[in-house]
C-alpha cells in the first residue's frame, strides 16, 4: 500500500477544517446569542413574542446558518479569482438582508426583540469569519 492512499486529500483536509470550523462557531455563537437573549428578555422580551430568543431557535438556526456560511465560504473560495474581495462583500450584503426580517418582526411586534435578534444575526457574523479565515485561509 502507498503512503499516498492513506495521505488526506485537499478535499478532505478541507471538509474536516470546515466541520471543526462549523462547530466551534456554533458553539461559541449560541453562547453569545444566549446572553442576547437573556439581556433581551431582562429588557422585557418576552420569548412567546420573539421565538428567536429560545434556546432551541437559536441554537438550530444558528447551527444552519453558519452551515450556509461555510458552505457560501468554500465555494467562493474555490471559485473566485479575489475570494477576499468576493467575501468582503459578500458578507456585510449577507448579514444586511437577513436584518430585513428583523425589522418586519420590529414593526409588527416591537423593537425590543427585534434588535437583539439583529445583534444575534451580527454576532455569529462577527465570529464566523475570523474563524473561517483561520480554518479556510483566502487566496489573496
Amino acid at each position: 500500500m502507498s503512503t499516498d492512499t492513506l495521505a488526506p486529500t485537499t478535499t478532505q483536509s478541507t471538509w474536516r477544517r470546515a466541520a471543526a470550523a462549523v462547530v466551534v462557531v456554533t458553539i461559541a455563537a449560541s453562547v453569545a446569542n444566549l446572553v442576547i437573549a437573556l439581556v433581551a428578555q431582562a429588557a422585557g422580551a418576552d420569548t412567546a413574542d420573539y421565538r428567536g430568543l429560545q434556546p432551541a431557535s437559536y441554537i438550530s438556526l444558528t447551527f444552519l446558518g453558519v452551515v450556509a456560511g461555510v458552505l457560501a465560504w468554500i465555494a467562493v473560495r474555490a471559485k473566485a479569482d479575489r475570494p477576499a474581495v468576493v467575501l468582503g462583500r459578500l458578507v456585510p450584503a449577507v448579514v444586511l438582508v437577513s436584518l430585513l426580517a428583523d425589522v418586519a418582526v420590529g414593526i409588527s411586534v416591537g423593537w425590543t426583540g427585534a434588535i437583539a435578534l439583529g445583534l444575534m444575526h451580527v454576532a455569529v457574523a462577527a465570529i464566523a469569519v475570523p474563524v473561517f479565515h483561520r480554518a479556510l485561509p483566502l487566496a489573496r
